[in-house]
C-alpha cells in the first residue's frame, strides 16, 4: 500500500510541473484580453509619463503600457506595471475583472484612469483599469 502512495506521488510530481508548463507556454503567444475592449486609436502614454504627472492622465482615459512586475497572487486582483522588468512601477486596479495570476514578466497594455491618493504628505499613484490586454 505505501509503496503504491509513494509512485503515485512521484508520478503527481513530475506530471504536475509538465502540465504546468505547456499550460504557460501554449498561452505565451495569444493575447489575453480582460474588461473592455482598447480602441486602437485611443490616446497612448508611457508608465514613465504616466508616474512623472499622473494629474494629466486623471479625466479622460488613455492607455498606459509596460511590464507586469508584481500581480495579485491570489485573484489576479490587480497588477504592477512598470517601464521595464525590475524598474518601479504603478500600481493598476481593475473594474470589474481580475487577469491570470501567473502574469508576471508579461507585457500588458490597460485603459483608463489615472488617481492619486495623498497619505500623510506622500503621493500614491494608482491606475484603474476598464479594460487589460497581455502577451508574451
Amino acid at each position: 500500500m505505501m509503496k503504491k502512495l509513494v509512485i503515485t506521488l512521484a508520478i503527481l510530481a513530475i506530471a504536475i510541473p509538465l502540465v504546468a508548463r505547456q499550460r504557460h507556454s501554449g498561452s505565451a503567444s495569444e493575447v489575453i484580453k480582460r474588461g473592455a475592449p482598447i480602441a486602437a486609436d485611443a490616446k497612448s502614454v508611457t508608465v514613465t509619463q504616466l508616474l512623472e504627472t499622473p494629474e494629466a492622465y486623471g479625466e479622460d482615459p488613455v492607455v498606459v503600457e509596460g511590464v507586469i512586475s508584481k500581480v495579485c497572487w491570489i485573484r489576479g486582483c490587480w497588477m504592477k506595471l512598470s517601464p521595464k522588468a525590475g524598474e518601479v512601477g504603478v500600481h493598476v486596479t481593475f473594474n470589474g475583472f481580475s487577469v491570470p495570476t501567473d502574469s508576471k514578466g508579461r507585457k500588458a497594455r490597460g485603459a483608463g484612469v489615472a488617481r492619486v491618493k495623498t497619505e500623510e504628505g506622500k503621493a500614491r499613484i494608482s491606475f484603474v483599469a476598464s479594460g487589460v490586454e497581455l502577451w508574451e
